[in-house]
């Protein structure tokens, strides 16, 4: 099975891949948008929309796909031959997916390829969201289930998958869930009880597997798999246990049979976990041995990183410690609890998805219903009583004791790595904000004043608390395990938000932008546009003086830009901020952008009239009757650029031979005109290897040969690479295996 040090490296490897690909683009100067006319493209209903890497666009009637990838910064037109009469458009993160009556396409920008088929039978459910429609993206796969086969669009391969996955006759329901790194399905028939069908397909296999005998899913945000129990008859009798990795494409069941005077423990998501990461589920049994003497425990914790269950069983002496079998699951571990009966101190049993261990703690803590509680995030657990608060990581089995002030406590809450809650006293004005950090494994506080039915904006690592009427803001910062705070004047309503690692408070004449990543703090003279909060950058415009601000989290810096312009519409999503202004009545007449990633203003001269537009993470569309103009944020020039001819692909690129190889190998391509080609080499960090080919070519065959250096002449080591080739503007990309002789 695929193991703990497999699902770090597939971590580190995202996180690489996103830094090298942000700060090798840095280079970009401003950015540029890039038309076309809409003629002769087809008629009927547009479908399109934005991701982070591509925009995709069709009409209902067209033979056309037309994509913009923002790696090659141009418009690709993919022609399918035959006009189809198309159904949908969606794109998510690096992947898009387009269907017609017959059809399906799939583009990954990843690679730079699309790829189509035909599909066999209907849509086997049809829905305005997730996860009760039968199709739909996620960052790197897009899918679609008919009633005969399942078909998954992989972006790692560029290629689409089938499966003959065989629908039930009784099938009365279908619940379909987008990750990641797999594409689950669950089939339910028309008994209630009755075998359920679990379908799963896994981009780290790059294949399909079937549980003819599974479970449902309660909790969706699973990463990596899913588990989950299952009473197969409805009488608490008989069990199935059921978890599923994605890492090795296998599930591991496990089915239990209640004894004498033994029942289910369930497990529950206390509530609107903030986490980055869920990988941890638990179900339990618990059988009275002896009444009132002897009660025995038996869990069974299953880590979808890990791949399978692991069990343990706990005595519980009934006459000294009170178990009645109440779970609780966080992102990366789960627990439960008792208490001892003479003075009700805590006892957890706790299990980590990180190495499948269970540990039982004991507290010194008090159990009481009014001065006591926990709370449960990513890889915190915290726990007060009367006179201490608790804070422990389970994942990394530390922990810290503060005693608190005060003698009550209100808004209390966790989220991935931190928790926090106040402690105050109704005979004092003030109360004190307390945060532990299951990083740093410490407590922090700031006494501020006294308002207990206010509560804070919690995100995964941020959270921001906003007093009234003296509007004082406070933002903690899990990353740096900070607390920041500004005032505002007094009588003043501010609103406030946070956006990934940005938030802001804003009043009618003041605001503050807070970067949480380099705990910086940003005060303007006017009022922060409701939407123009992105998780990266901001982009907000000022009436007085028509001053439009973009700031960028990249950098730490605003740049500003003075328009003509009445400015009426802002919105940031991620990187890029869009901003209307208003022409004669129109206030979509005229469009600006800011281009975080390159701290950039770039205006938009388009044709025609206003339809609509939409911004992505790095990408942003804008339509208008006329044309459609897609943003390249890595332009190296700052200007509008009506593109006269869609690119099509300009050449043939072939799997290299032999491949997997030793000491070399051979790449062939064949040119349809002449282009100036760039054939480079990466590894799976993204980073550039060597560069093979750079020069003008004429049409015809090429072959070229890398021998497994780098470009410092140096041999690379055995794994996975990446060829990929630019003739003119038309990119593509194939992957290939250097297998050294002493892997052989």
């Amino acid at each position: 099975m695929f193991r703990q040090n497999e699902f770090y490296l597939c971590l580190l490897l995202t996180a690489v891949l996103g830094f090298v690909s942000l700060n090798t683009d840095m280079y970009a100067q401003d950015g540029r948008w890039v038309g076309y006319s809409l003629d002769t493209l087809g008629s009927g209903v547009s479908y399109y929309d934005c991701g982070d890497g591509c925009i995709g666009h069709t009409q209902s009637n067209s033979q056309y796909v037309l994509i913009f990838d923002i790696k090659i910064g141009e418009w690709v037109l993919v022609d399918l031959g035959v006009v189809q009469i198309f159904k949908y458009l969606e794109t998510e993160g690096n992947v898009v997916l387009a269907w017609s009556e017959d059809l399906l396409f799939g583009y990954s920008s990843s690679l730079g390829v699309w790829d189509t088929i035909h599909y066999e039978g209907t849509l086997l459910n049809d829905h305005s969201s997730q996860p009760y429609r039968s199709y739909g993206c996620s960052d790197s796969l897009a899918f679609f289930v008919t009633d005969q086969k399942f078909y998954v669009f992989d972006g790692s391969l560029g290629s689409w998958q089938q499966y003959d996955y065989g629908l039930p006759a009784n099938f009365s329901n279908g619940l379909y869930y987008p990750k990641v790194d797999c594409i689950i399905l669950v089939l339910q028939k028309t008994d209630l009880y009755a075998d359920i069908i679990n379908v799963v397909y896994s981009s780290h296999t790059q294949t399909f597997n079937k549980l003819e005998d599974g479970c449902t899913i309660s909790q969706q945000k699973y990463d990596h798999g899913y588990a989950g129990m299952i009473d197969k008859t409805g009488m608490g009798k008989d069990f199935l246990l059921v978890g599923y990795s994605a890492f090795d494409n296998q599930f591991d069941v496990i089915p239990y049979s209640t004894g004498e005077n033994e029942a289910a423990v369930y497990f529950y998501n206390t509530g609107t976990i903030e986490a980055d990461t869920f990988i941890a589920y638990t179900s339990g049994f618990r059988t009275v041995v002896t009444p009132f003497i002897l009660v025995r425990v038996k869990f069974y914790g299953y880590s979808t990183i890990l791949g399978a269950w692991n069990t343990v069983t706990y005595d519980i002496d009934w006459e000294a410690e009170s178990y009645y079998g109440n779970g609780n699951i966080g992102g990366q571990f789960t627990f439960d609890l008792s208490t001892e009966k003479d003075i009700s101190h805590y006892r957890f049993f706790l299990y980590s998805a990180r190495d499948g261990q269970f540990n039982k703690i004991h507290t010194d803590l008090v159990y009481t219903s009014t001065t006591s509680a926990f709370q449960v995030g990513g890889s915190v657990l915290c726990v007060f009583d009367a006179q201490y608060g608790w804070g422990f990581n389970p994942v990394e089995n530390h922990g810290e004791l503060i005693p608190l002030g005060y003698d009550h406590t209100t808004n209390f809450s966790a989220a991935d790595d931190y928790a926090t809650f106040c402690r105050w006293s109704p005979t004092s004005d003030t109360m004190r904000m307390y945060f532990y950090n299951s990083n740093t494994n410490k407590w922090s506080w700031i006494d501020t004043q006294k308002q207990i039915s206010v509560g804070g904006n919690t995100t995964p690592h941020v959270y921001l608390y906003k007093t009234w009427p003296e509007n004082k803001i406070i933002v903690y910062s899990s990353s740096h395990d900070m607390i920041m705070q500004r005032n505002f004047p007094d009588s003043i309503y501010v609103y406030s938000k946070i956006n990934g690692v940005l938030a802001y408070a804003r009043s009618e004449h003041q605001s503050f932008l807070f970067n949480t990543e380099k705990c910086s703090v940003h005060e303007k003279d006017f009022e922060f546009n409701q939407n123009g909060l992105g998780t990266m950058s901001a982009a907000f415009f000022n009436t007085t003086g028509k001053i439009l601000h973009g700031y960028s989290s990249l950098t730490d810096q605003w740049t500003t830009h003075t328009i003509s312009e009445e400015p009426y519409y802002c919105y940031d999503p991620g990187y890029i901020g869009l901003i209307s202004a208003w022409v004669g009545m129109n206030g979509f007449g005229k469009f600006y952008t800011y281009n975080g990633l390159a701290d950039s203003w770039v205006e938009l001269i388009s044709q025609g009239n206003y339809v609509s537009h939409l911004v992505g993470n790095r990408t942003a569309l804008v339509i208008q009757s006329t044309h459609l103009y897609a943003f390249d944020p890595y332009a190296q020039t700052n200007f509008n650029e009506e593109q006269k001819n869609l690119i099509q692909a300009g050449f043939t690129l072939q799997q290299n031979y032999p491949n997997p190889f030793n000491s070399s190998t051979t790449i062939d391509y064949e040119l349809t005109n002449p282009s100036r080609v760039v054939l480079k080499i990466y590894n799976m960090f993204g980073q550039e290897i060597r560069i093979l080919t750079n020069e003008y070519q004429t049409a015809g065959k090429w072959s070229v040969t890398w021998d497994g250096r780098d470009s410092n002449n140096q041999p690379t080591s055995s794994g996975i690479y990446i060829y990929q080739i630019k003739a003119g503007n038309s990119l593509q990309s194939r992957r290939m295996i250097l297998l050294k002789s002493d892997n052989l």
